[in-house]
């Protein structure tokens, strides 16, 4: 089992810092008020031994505004040396639990460590122990015997929790079968195989004769055809005249147009059209209009010129008028101004000279362009009477080849009607005047009523046929499905018995072995208990005892007279020390019962009066079966009771998360 060597807590819940040193003293006493952080210590035990966290998150055992936790725990397992250490982060960058354990030499962290105590330690008897029997509601003389038999379930382990779990999967597993099998089953029961009956068909003499009747239909069924075949040709060669002599009388349209087109004196050649004529002689005056145009421009040009020039001309005489000519610097004798005035008059002369030449270049033009709209108009009625001319023609011509070819299509029908015609004219039989079409439709009316007999006769043979095999297969199903109901059944009894079975081991799992595990437990306390009590208080004895209640804790004066339970009384008529003696021992010895090396005591006598306290701790300082002791209490006295009977003692002052040794 683990023996406690050092425990150090740095920054856990209201603990700044504190060290254990266990192995300096067999004692550990932790005074303090309510709150001041005793339990703290166990609750950091029980983080780094367990992972257990009284806390919905670890952070949260963090200490107010610091970053990180960090637990060291030093004890030996097995008798070596095992070494825990704990980091407990707030950050949400880190991981919110470091856990890394060192073990003869080996390292494991996280997940490795819980794994080897699980395969090292029983983790759950030692937590539900340890850590439990410190709790109120454990002390065993205060608690109903349904609330002893779930403690002592609980702490030794005896509930078979994950032996029942299976035990009721295989049962709910079964059941869930059982459940499928009978709906199954039901589904086999309410299954119907009814047969069908086959149908009734027309007997083999009568086949035969219908047969026959068919044959001897057909027979004159083919008469009548060849009477009918006889009547249509009689029909064709009738249309094939009528046809014959049409297509002759519309040859002889046809050639009647041809001959009236052949003789139309409007239609005989023309060759004296003038369009040429008068096309070149628009472009012989759209060529003089051009010319004329050339020569209006050139005298309107000329105009321009003489113009600026006379008007160069006055405007320098003027200058010479005026005194001074600013362009030759120089008077104007009466010489020069005679010539001067001579070839100004000459210049407006020749300006009248060019203006009559422009005058009759203008008219030119008009008369030209009128002559040339009336050309064209003329052109234009010329081609006009053509294209109507040549329209008639290609008309004519048209009609013509349309006649001729369909004279000659004409002609290639009457060649063929007249060969069909001589070939129908041949041996063409007589045609029976009782002969009546509509006893045609009537005789295949009547073969294909005994066709359809016949062959509704067949159909219902095929269908006799598929119900017989069907009705066959029923029988086949039916007796398959008799099988199946049969083993079925055998299966729900099989399943039913597994049941049985299962529920027969889950009543001896979680009744009778859990009452006997009881007994056998009550039986090992009950001597431990009174182990501890004889050495102290030799006139007081204690039984547990299992009922259907659960377990009853009944003591006695060992002065009784009998052992009889009957003559013993109920724990709860001891005296308070009585009760607070029998807890501590219920404590002890559970902690003896499985070998456990650290015994912790937390407020166990929080409702002992000052004289029972004295009592209880002077018989717990006389204790030697453990390695370390711990024991949380309010009262400062204790570590005065406890020092008088044991030299090993240290004593905490707890004060606002802060441990003092004194």
């Amino acid at each position: 089992m683990i023996t406690l060597q050092k425990l150090s807590i740095k920054n856990f819940m209201i603990i700044e810092s504190v060290e254990f040193d266990f192995k300096e003293a067999s004692f550990h006493v932790i005074v303090g008020d309510n709150g001041a952080g005793k339990s703290a210590m166990l609750d950091a035990l029980a983080l780094i031994l367990f992972e257990n966290k009284r806390a919905d998150s670890y952070k949260e055992y963090v200490r107010y505004g610091c970053e990180q936790a960090i637990l060291h725990l030093e004890a030996t397992f097995k008798g070596s040396a095992v070494v825990f250490d704990i980091n407990i982060n707030s950050s949400e960058k880190k991981l919110p639990l470091e856990r890394k354990m060192t073990y003869q030499e080996k390292e494991y962290v996280n997940s490795e460590i819980k794994t080897f105590l699980q395969e090292n330690v029983d983790l759950s008897v030692i937590e539900n122990v340890m850590f439990s029997m410190q709790k109120e509601d454990s002390n065993i003389s205060k608690l109903s015997p349904s609330q002893r038999r779930d403690l002592f379930k609980n702490m030794f382990n005896i509930t078979f929790e994950d032996e029942s779990k299976i035990i009721q999967n295989n049962i709910n597993t079964l059941s869930s079968e059982v459940s499928s099998y009978n709906t199954e089953l039901n589904q086999l029961k309410n299954k119907k195989f009814i047969k069908k009956s086959t149908f009734d068909t027309i007997p083999n003499e009568e086949v035969s004769r219908f047969k026959d009747l068919v044959y001897k239909n057909r027979e004159e069924l083919n008469v009548l055809k060849s009477y009918k075949s006889v009547q249509e040709t009689y029909i064709r060669l009738k249309r094939n005249r009528v046809q014959l002599d049409g297509l002759i009388e519309d040859n002889k349209k046809h050639q009647s147009k041809i001959d009236s087109i052949e003789n139309d004196p409007n239609l005989k050649s023309k060759n004296t059209w003038s369009i040429k004529e008068l096309e070149d002689h628009i472009l012989v005056l759209l060529q003089n209009i051009s010319e004329h145009s050339t020569n209006t421009v050139n005298i309107k040009m000329a105009i321009a010129e003489k113009l600026t020039s006379l008007k160069h001309e006055k405007e320098h005489e003027q200058d010479h008028l005026d005194g001074m000519c600013v362009r030759c610097h120089r008077p104007l004798d009466q010489a020069e101004n005679t010539a001067w005035e001579n070839k100004v008059n000459q210049m407006e002369a020749d300006l009248t000279i060019l203006r009559k030449d422009l005058s009759l270049e203008e008219n030119s033009i008009t008369k030209t362009q009128d002559n040339l709209k009336n050309l064209k108009i003329k052109l234009s009625n010329e081609e006009q009477a053509k294209r109507v001319y040549d329209n008639k023609i290609s008309e004519a011509i048209q009609n013509k080849k349309f006649s001729s070819y369909a004279i000659q299509t004409n002609n290639e029908t009457i060649n063929n009607l007249r060969a069909d015609i001589n070939e129908m004219e041949k041996d063409l039989p007589v045609i029976p005047e009782s002969f009546n079409s509509n006893s045609i439709q009537e005789k295949e009316t009547a073969i294909q009523k005994l066709e359809k007999i016949l062959s509704e006769r067949d159909i219902l043979l095929g269908q006799n046929k598929t119900i017989e095999e069907n009705n066959h297969q029923l029988v086949l199903d039916e007796k398959e499905n008799v099988i199946k109901i049969d083993d079925i059944v055998k299966k729900i009894n099989k399943a039913n018995m597994d049941i049985n079975s299962n529920e027969a081991a889950m009543n001896i799992l979680t009744v009778d072995l859990v009452n006997y595990s009881i007994v056998k437990t009550c039986g090992l306390l009950e001597d431990y208990i009174n182990e501890f009590i004889e050495s102290v208080k030799a006139d007081v004895k204690i039984k547990l005892i299992q009922t259907k209640k659960g377990v009853d804790l009944y003591y006695t004066p060992i002065s009784a007279l009998s052992t009889e339970v009957s003559n013993w009384s109920s724990v709860k008529m001891a005296s308070g020390f009585e009760q607070d003696l029998i807890n501590v021992a219920f404590k002890i010895g559970l902690a003896k019962a499985y070998n456990l090396k650290v015994l912790i005591l937390d407020e166990i006598d929080s409702a002992s009066t000052e004289s029972n306290s004295y009592k209880l701790f002077s018989l717990i300082a006389k204790i030697s079966d453990f390695d370390n002791v711990i024991i949380i209490t309010h009262k400062p006295e204790v570590q005065k009771i406890l020092s008088d009977e044991q030299p090993s003692v240290i004593c905490y002052r707890v004060e606002k998360g802060q441990y003092n040794v004194e």
